[in-house]
């Protein structure tokens, strides 16, 4: 997800539940998408953060 995230633009999470969906027949709630991204952003950024350190 992490590598496909990356190379697709999604505007809504909406659009991301149903790729989800599609890609691994897992339903997913658009809240449940956002608090996933945010938590995969954040992690994006700490690895960068430690890259820096």
């Amino acid at each position: 997800m992490d590598e496909y995230l990356q190379k697709n633009l999604h505007l809504t999470a909406k659009s991301v539940a149903a790729y989800i969906k599609e890609r691994w027949q897992v339903r997913y709630s658009e809240r449940g998408v956002t608090a996933c991204c945010i938590a995969w952003v954040m992690s994006i950024k700490a690895q960068a953060d430690t890259r820096q350190s």
